[in-house]
């Protein structure tokens, strides 16, 4: 503190009083870091810099209004620099995707959406789609997400954003599924390549294996009958929480209680991940409608829970 007072006292040095802040963050020191940054937004309040770092250490010591009050600094600096509407709108967006309990920037949304100039870039758009898809604007969003990908066609994460509207919406839900395995691309180290291989009508042995949550996996499991259906042998691989469920499942030859993709298949073997088989089989919005269970709680488990209830 008496290092600072004296820095401070003498003609401050911005470059200086940054790295003795960053220094005592560091150090752990957060409330002398966050003293530090302040004396910096005061001195050199033209720098939007000062207050980014001052966020950061709000952040992290959990004052959100100072986290509040830093971003407003910010942007007050960025507008006294001659950052554009479309900048400071682009910096909202981002700032409320990194503090998810700020009200969702929607108006800031939609004038970056309107704008369609150069200076609002596409990683721009995108998040603004994002605002408005998290606010329940599926209509406004849905516009959003086609206009970037008529500028990047091959963004993956517009893509998956575009794919779960379609399928919310449920007017074109086979694009929706298609648009959706996009995530397989962008998490390939945990698929096989390609995610789906289905070679022909019928498999001789057809691995399918989970993904995403265990509620994920047991809502999709209702397709299982439909996969053996077109199988000779259906290898499923599973989270081993969820293997007892599934150990006496008729429409499962096989049961490997690993997730994800296995690691070696035969050379004559399909395989597709689960939460892909709409898209696979190509099913329609009537294929989803069950009048029979297609899981049963193994009688050992009932036997156990009504023990205990």
């Amino acid at each position: 503190a008496a290092k600072r007072a004296r820095l401070l006292s003498e003609t401050p040095d911005e470059g200086v009083m940054q790295l003795l802040g960053a220094a005592t963050a560091q150090l752990g020191e957060l409330e002398e870091s966050r003293r530090i940054f302040q004396d910096l937004t005061t001195a050199f309040p033209e720098n939007p810099a000062n207050w980014v770092n001052l966020e950061v250490i709000c952040t992290q010591l959990g004052d959100m209004d100072g986290v509040t009050d830093a971003f407003d600094g910010e942007l007050i600096a960025l507008a006294a620099q001659g950052a554009s509407e479309a900048q400071i709108a682009a910096r909202q967006i981002a700032i409320s995707r990194t503090y998810r309990d700020r009200p969702q920037p929607v108006d800031t949304a939609r004038r970056i959406i309107a704008m369609r100039t150069p200076e609002a870039d596409i990683d721009s758009y995108e998040a603004a789609a994002a605002v408005l898809f998290n606010a329940g604007l599926i209509a406004e969003a849905h516009c959003a997400y086609e206009h970037v990908l008529s500028l990047s066609p091959e963004r993956l994460s517009a893509q998956l954003g575009l794919g779960f509207i379609l399928l919310i919406e449920g007017n074109d839900i086979q694009k929706g599924w298609e648009l959706t395995q996009a995530r397989y691309l962008t998490r390939a180290s945990e698929y096989l390549m390609p995610p789906v291989h289905l070679t022909k009508d019928r498999s001789s042995t057809l691995h399918v294996y989970s993904e995403q949550g265990l509620g994920d996996v047991i809502m999709f499991a209702r397709f299982l009958p439909m996969l053996k259906a077109r199988a000779d042998k259906l290898i499923f691989h599973v989270q081993p929480a969820l293997a007892p469920l599934f150990t006496t499942n008729p429409h499962i030859d096989r049961l490997e209680a690993h997730p994800y993709a296995p690691t070696a298949v035969g050379a004559t073997d399909d395989w597709l991940p689960l939460l892909a088989t709409p898209m696979a089989l190509g099913l329609n919005r009537q294929d989803y409608k069950f009048s029979k269970p297609y899981l049963s709680v193994p009688e050992e488990r009932r036997r156990q829970w009504g023990e205990w209830v």
